[in-house]
């Protein structure tokens, strides 16, 4: 029998303690939620945006009206904001031009370091704006010379919804522009120092027009392949299209890489993610059914008949409004979504609860998450508006903002237990990557498989992320499978990240010592 078989079996027989799926975990922050005032005084402070470190810290990112520039915080695994972040855990810029900038997305590097994309705005007109940031919070001067990137694509408005890093460090900023008649989607790709890529559609900014006002993109995806998926929305309903590595619209998808899908009334695509089989997952509103809507394709852009009714699910929250804004899929294939819920029929009191819902890999509700596939939260009397959500270990992430009791919004984090067997840290499988054995007295082997040529990079961290050991390994193209021994016989008892950075993307895992 295989090694990696026999530890994968091995990890099978193990006595897994199961959290309550959908409920609050109650050892973060104030019994699962952490609310924070960014800004001083009656700043309104709005997150869009999350990422998770390696080291299971928490990024949020949006905007301050108090300075009118991006907000930036990170959170320890506790809901503590990590101090070691800018000092406080919080980063406040000033406006890039003379207006408010927003932030409305993230990706992390496989260095750590953080890009943060948005848009400026500068009187009638705005642009595309990028800020990259060092682990410790500082501005990355590397980053364009001064950490700030701004882009220009058409005559009058342009926006960043989404981000996302390639494999090869170069980075993918999906949004929308707008020429004061008509919208078109807008990607744009840039060189790691900041420069555009010349090489995605010769200057580095592809336009497509769907011949629509009211064309926008929320989000993106990168599939394994390279080629990138934007999603948004046409009057026509949900729309996607695949572009090629190139920049190059990919005709193989719909029938002219285009793909809509007609809904009643007005409705949008909020976000997206990709199946481990390549399939894509939608979700967004439609103000024709006032419900979740989900929606799931085949590689080719087809929708998807296994999936709900016609590749189509429709969940209905609360009495009023229900609207679905992130969407995140489990290493078991379970679809974790969130949103709101209007509390009232006056859509001028911005009365909205969080809602998380879990569906099955066909669509149907999971009734093992909170007994009927969803949990409805209330942070407030007010306002509570979730962007985003958010995958690590065996939490659910929900990240967003909350209107307190005098009618300031702060952002809002709050953290609900999860039961994907697979995230449980007895041995970790991340992907190919092994841990064993796992607990370990000391000593222990790390195996990872279908690696490519190039160096390797192990490290060893602390749960306050500081790395303790660094191993730098030259992997050749007759090993495609690591096996590295280490040993923690030095350090105390107690909890352990493991981080491997390849020359395709970074694995992490964790390790626990016990004595």
């Amino acid at each position: 029998m295989r090694p990696i078989l026999c530890l994968l079996l091995f990890a099978s027989m193990i006595n897994y303690t199961i959290a309550q799926p959908g409920k609050l975990d109650p050892t973060f922050g104030n019994s699962g939620i952490v609310t924070t005032a960014v800004g001083s005084g009656a700043s309104d402070d709005r997150s869009y945006a999350m990422a998770i470190q390696p080291d299971g810290k928490v990024i949020m990112v949006g905007l301050s009206t108090g300075t009118g520039g991006f907000a930036v915080t990170r959170y320890h695994v506790d809901g503590r904001l990590d101090s070691t972040f800018d000092n406080d855990g919080k980063i406040l810029m000033p406006a890039i031009n003379s207006s408010v900038d927003y932030a409305r997305g993230v990706a992390l590097q496989a260095d750590g370091k953080i890009i943060v994309a948005g848009y400026t705005r500068n009187g009638m007109f705005s642009y595309i704006a990028l800020v990259r940031f060092n682990t410790n919070g500082s501005l990355d001067l590397t980053f364009d010379g001064d950490g700030i990137v701004t882009t220009a694509i058409g005559p009058r408005e342009d926006f960043a919804s989404s981000i996302a890093v390639q494999k090869d460090g170069k980075i993918v900023v999906g949004g929308y522009g707008f020429s004061g008649t008509s919208s078109v989607f807008v990607a744009v790709r840039y060189n790691v120092n900041g420069s555009l890529d010349t090489t995605f559609d010769v200057d580095g900014k592809v336009t497509i027009d769907p011949n629509s006002i009211t064309a926008t993109i929320q989000s993106i995806a990168l599939q394994p392949d390279g080629k990138l998926v934007l999603a948004g929305s046409t009057r026509e309903g949900f729309t996607l299209v695949r572009l090629n590595i190139n920049g190059s619209v990919d005709p193989t998808f719909g029938s002219t890489g285009i793909v809509r899908t007609v809904l009643p009334g007005s409705s949008m695509i909020k976000s997206i993610a990709l199946q481990s089989d390549g399939k894509i997952v939608s979700v967004g509103n439609s103000s024709g059914h006032n419900a979740f809507v989900l929606t799931r394709y085949n590689t080719d852009g087809g929708l998807d008949p296994t999936f709900g009714t016609g590749g189509i699910v429709l969940t209905k929250i609360g009495a009023y409004s229900d609207y679905a804004t992130g969407v995140v899929i489990q290493n078991n294939g379970k679809l974790i979504v969130t949103g709101g819920t209007r509390v009232d029929n006056n859509i001028f009191s911005n009365d909205v609860d969080i809602v998380v819902a879990r569906y099955n890999t066909d669509g149907s509700p999971d009734l093992n998450f909170d007994g009927d596939g969803k949990v409805v939260i209330a942070l407030s009397t007010k306002l509570d508006e979730p962007t985003a959500v958010n995958l690590y270990k065996n939490r659910i992430y929900v990240g967003g903002f909350a209107q307190n009791a005098t009618s300031i919004i702060d952002f809002a984090l709050l953290a609900l237990q999860n039961d994907d067997q697979s995230t449980v840290p007895n041995v970790v499988a991340n992907k190919d990557l092994i841990l064993y054995p796992n607990p370990t007295s000391g000593a222990f082997a790390i195996v990872l498989s279908d690696l490519i040529a190039g160096l390797v990079t192990v490290q060893v961290m602390n749960v306050n992320g500081s790395v303790l050991q660094q191993k730098v390994l030259v992997v050749a193209g007759s090993t495609p499978t690591l096996i590295e021994r280490m040993n923690l016989d030095q350090y105390p008892s107690g909890t352990y990240f493991i981080r491997i950075l390849t020359a395709d993307g970074v694995q992490v895992g964790k390790v626990v010592v016990q004595r």
